[in-house]
């Protein structure tokens, strides 16, 4: 397997889609509402093939959940609500922690204007601090899963000598 636009809509839609058997129920804090969507990020990046991640992948996987949700925690408001750049942040954070199995040259996709650039339509995610819309849940699944996937393949990775390509 590799990236998966389609496993983090899934992800999406499970936090997003009441109608849903898997619905994961709307978290009642902003702490709960940082914390599912590390949840959703590590499900994404487990399916990375190249670079791999660190033997175990299990433990990589949980220190870049664990930067996610140390840095989209800090995108409160005064209310206690988490701001709009919550998703961006910590997805960069995640990414950012990743670590590569040894050999790999890694670069992490763009940190400024990479995922926050592209994040305008992430602008109406928190109408209410934690929960997003419920209009149309698939649109916003879409949406998510199609800017994320964009933005993590412009990380890239090698084993040296090899030419560094996108991660995947």
């Amino acid at each position: 397997m590799a990236l998966s636009a389609a496993t983090l809509r899934t992800e999406v839609l499970r936090r997003t889609d009441k109608t849903r058997s898997d619905w994961r129920g709307w978290p009642t804090t902003a702490a709960a509402a940082v914390t599912s969507w590390a949840e959703a990020a590590a499900a994404y990046f487990a399916e990375l093939t190249s670079p791999v991640l660190l033997p175990p992948a299990d433990g990589a996987l949980a220190l870049a959940r664990a930067a996610f949700e140390a840095a989209a925690g800090l995108e409160v408001d005064d209310r206690g609500r988490l701001t709009r750049d919550a998703l961006p942040v910590g997805f960069q954070a995640f990414a950012a922690a990743v670590l590569p199995a040894p050999a790999y040259v890694v670069t992490p996709p763009l940190p400024a204007g990479g995922l926050s650039a592209q994040g305008a339509p992430l602008a109406w995610a928190w109408p209410d601090g934690w929960n997003v819309p419920t209009g149309d849940p698939a649109i916003f699944a879409d949406v998510l899963s199609g800017l994320v996937d964009f933005w993590a393949r412009t990380g890239t990775a090698s084993i040296p000598p090899a030419t560094p390509l996108p991660w995947s």
